[in-house]
């Protein structure tokens, strides 16, 4: 039976099979924390919580082990060498915990787990699902040869899973069988109250993210820079920065060069406290050059904070241009400050903007991610038993 292809969701590829539990082995191996091992988290927490045997394997840098629910084995390494100590551990891991599916997450533990399992014979190894949360960076040392071998490789998932329908279409006829599955968050019962600027003068702009190339801070500095200068006879701005990265430094020498005022650097922010952060802003900059489907985006819109994001990656699947947010070109820091000028100074713009995103982000629950990703373990056992 030829299944081979893109499905457009899981839904479409046989949503909800039901089956007993499974044994999950999830695999991540980034040092720090960010969207795929906040997935990781709360994808491990609810299958547990849906009887199914969880394992979580990660570096211990990450900060995974102090999210996981008590439910999740946590399998955690350290130390230096850390490929050779996360492939080991995942053959440990193969061993002892004998999963029916290893998910894979982000394209170092996917490269790392797909290389170890397919020196395993098929027949004894077990499924292999893994989830592109992104592409990988081209940042990266030796990005074009990284690509190649993510890519010559994705033959060996049972199930690749992308978190967007861009993400899943860079695959093209590289991968045997592409699902997608959105992340989810769980989005509050009612539309949070807006931080308007309308009665403190105040516009409070928030840039939420790891300090990389690929967020594309310097564009939002621009932005922020330009919408001061225009707005500045009838509001006070602010930028709120909170995250850090290998260009920390960068960006602080970047805000002082621009005259630093107005500017506020917070550090890595907690995943419990950006509900919070969120709540208090006017509008979230969302300038990445590239993307897949950023959790960020999603608590922005679910706690009414509205979104000023860059037209890449899963972001045009999730916005709707001036109707659930405002879509800009990349690197366009004068289009993020038209964008925030309008939501400052339109407030009933800003409202319709925050209840349609608050609407729109309902069908991006957790519920329905860690459905389609139980689909894609079943899909995966059933393609992989009829193979063998």
């Amino acid at each position: 039976m030829d299944r081979s292809g893109l499905f457009p969701d899981a839904t479409e590829a046989g949503c909800r099979l039901t089956g007993p539990e499974l044994r999950v082995l999830l695999v991540v191996a980034n040092r720090d924390y960010g969207g795929a091992e906040r997935h990781v988290v709360d994808l491990a927490g609810e299958l547990a919580r849906r009887g199914h045997r969880v394992g979580c394997l990660f570096p211990e840098a990450s900060g995974v082990a102090d999210l996981l629910a008590p439910e999740v084995e946590a399998l955690a390494v350290g130390g230096p060498w850390l490929p050779y100590r996360l492939t080991r551990g995942l053959r440990t891991a193969l061993r002892v915990f004998r999963p029916d599916v290893v998910h894979l997450h982000g394209p170092r533990a996917t490269l790392l787990g797909r290389l170890v399992l397919g020196a395993s014979p098929r027949r004894r190894r077990p499924a292999v699902v893994s989830t592109a949360h992104g592409w990988v960076p081209r940042r990266l040392a030796m990005y074009p040869l990284y690509e190649a071998a993510y890519l010559a490789t994705a033959r060996l998932d049972d199930v690749t899973v992308a978190v967007s329908r861009d993400t899943a279409q860079r695959f093209g006829r590289w991968a045997r069988r592409v699902v997608v599955v959105p992340n989810g968050i769980r989005r509050p019962a009612s539309l949070p109250p807006y931080a308007a600027p309308l009665d403190c003068g105040l516009v409070k702009l928030g840039f939420v993210g790891r300090l990389t190339q690929e967020k594309d801070f310097p564009t939002a500095l621009a932005a922020f820079a330009a919408a001061r200068s225009e707005l500045s006879g009838d509001f006070d701005l602010e930028l709120h920065v909170y995250g850090d990265g290998p260009l920390t430094d960068s960006a602080h020498r970047l805000a002082r060069r621009a005259g630093g005022r107005g500017v506020h650097f917070h550090g890595w922010a907690p995943p419990r406290d950006i509900p919070r952060v969120l709540a208090g802003l006017t509008a979230l900059l969302l300038t990445s050059r590239e993307e897949g489907l950023p959790y960020v985006a999603l608590e922005a819109m679910a706690f009414g904070c509205p979104l000023v994001a860059s037209a890449v990656g899963g972001l045009p699947e999730l916005i709707e241009d001036g109707v659930t947010g405002c879509l800009v070109r990349p690197g366009d820091g004068d289009g993020v400050a038209r964008a925030v000028r309008r939501l400052a100074t339109q407030p009933g713009f800003a409202e319709t903007v925050r209840r349609a995103a608050w609407e729109r982000v309902e069908s991006y629950s957790i519920e329905a991610m860690v459905d389609g990703t139980e689909s894609a373990y079943r899909l995966a056992l059933e393609w992989k038993q009829e193979e063998t």
